[in-house]
């Protein structure tokens, strides 16, 4: 049987130290759509695995169900997967009714249902060690799965420790990060907002915003935001692309989408005349809104003036009441 090779007892602290310092730097300096699967490469040399996956989950039971997802080793349809037997796999489970608990699984327990057990081969998951945390105010749970394949030994005591101290760090400097976007939205709460990377992949989605983009768009599935929201924000003068329940931005090179706080009010508005009556609303200066928007700060005192003129209102504080009239 292969084995695995430790720090010795007294190199434990100070590998510990080398991994929470790269993963410092990851969380800190790395882009954003590559923190989460750089940050697990800084792990693995401390705990050692062949495969890992990560992302957020709603639900337990038979709601139980992944909306995005990270992995290293594993097929781009791992989650799709899952989901299909989400509320048999009691190691999952398990991981979701046990928040903040690192648990593990191994071939020498005893076998599970015959789908499971075919899912775990196929993809020679023989041994497996998960922790599900809560991701405050999201309505949302995040995940990470560790695996060994065939002839490697279990997870053990030491190293679960060591793996739950690295997930509460992670998960500080991770939340750090998308407090930051959150600050640049609109968005009043974490439920409410959703990001996109680059290409679209889902980064991070809040629990209101997963019904919101479900109920607009029957057909999503999760991991990739509708491609009709990048298309609508690089085409402002198709709101319609865009239902009046949200709003969407470019937040540097990431996609954001969020929850409209008055949606039957935004009906006529672009979304970035909506972002920009917004911002101004909250007190935000031309130049702060064309900054944080990407725009001019001459393209901002149109997109206000048209707002003005779509709201029927004459001056900021007719404008926030505007926007906060009717809320939901």
């Amino acid at each position: 049987m292969s084995t695995v090779e430790h720090p010795s007892s007294g190199n434990v602290l100070s590998a510990f130290s080398a991994c929470l310092l790269a993963l410092g730097d990851v969380t800190f300096g790395a882009g954003v759509e590559k923190v989460l699967e750089d940050a697990m490469r800084t792990l693995q040399p401390l705990v050692r695995f062949d495969r890992a996956w990560w992302g957020q989950v709603a639900g337990g039971n038979a709601e139980a169900r992944n909306w995005l997802q990270g992995h290293m080793g594993l097929s781009p349809t791992f989650g799709e997967e899952w989901n299909r037997i989400a509320a048999r796999d009691q190691f999952g489970q398990g991981s979701m009714h046990q928040l903040g608990r690192v648990i593990r699984a191994s071939e020498d327990q005893p076998p599970p249902p015959d789908d499971i057990l075919a899912f775990c081969v196929h993809y020679d998951l023989r041994h497996a060690m998960a922790i599900t945390v809560e991701l405050p105010g999201s309505g949302q749970l995040f995940f990470v799965s560790l695996y060994r394949g065939l002839g490697m030994p279990p997870f053990d005591d030491d190293e679960a420790g060591l793996f739950a101290e690295f997930v509460a760090h992670l998960m500080q400097g991770w939340r750090r990060r998308l407090a930051d976007i959150q600050a640049r939205l609109a968005a009043p709460a974490w439920e409410g907002f959703a990001v996109g990377g680059a290409q679209g992949r889902v980064l991070y989605l809040g629990r209101r915003m997963a019904a919101e983009l479900k109920r607009a768009f029957p057909a999503w599935n999760g991991w990739v935001l509708p491609p009709s929201l990048a298309a609508a924000l690089a085409d402002p003068a198709a709101p319609a692309r865009v239902p009046p329940s949200m709003t969407v931005q470019r937040v540097g090179a990431l996609l954001a989408v969020a929850c409209s706080r008055r949606a039957p009010r935004r009906a006529g508005l672009t979304p970035s005349q909506w972002n920009a009556a917004v911002l101004y609303a909250q007190g935000q200066a031309h130049t702060a809104i064309a900054q944080r928007l990407g725009l001019t700060p001459a393209t901002v005192r149109t997109y206000l003036r048209d707002a003005y003129a779509q709201l029927g209102v004459r001056n900021k504080i007719e404008l926030l009441a505007a926007l906060n009239g009717g809320d939901r």
